[in-house]
């Protein structure tokens, strides 16, 4: 999906719940500010049959998700 952006498994962080479950949620770290704006196209498309939008956020938020049990 973000092929284009050199990203690697470290860049992507997936969101579970206490059971280890995907919660559909998940941040990715690219490599900077304007490759964070670019990515932004891919807002409202698919990967596979999976609609997928996106929200800017920060890497606090992103802390504070993963850092949260989601039931």
């Amino acid at each position: 999906f973000f092929k284009d952006y050199g990203l690697t498994d470290e860049n992507v962080h997936i969101v579970t719940h206490s059971d280890g479950r995907a919660t559909g949620e998940a941040f990715v770290e690219f490599r900077g500010p304007a490759d964070s704006k670019s990515a932004m196209i891919k807002d409202k498309m698919t990967i596979g049959s999976r609609y997928v939008e996106l929200f800017p956020s920060s890497r606090d938020e992103a802390t504070r998700a993963a850092s949260k049990t989601r039931y």
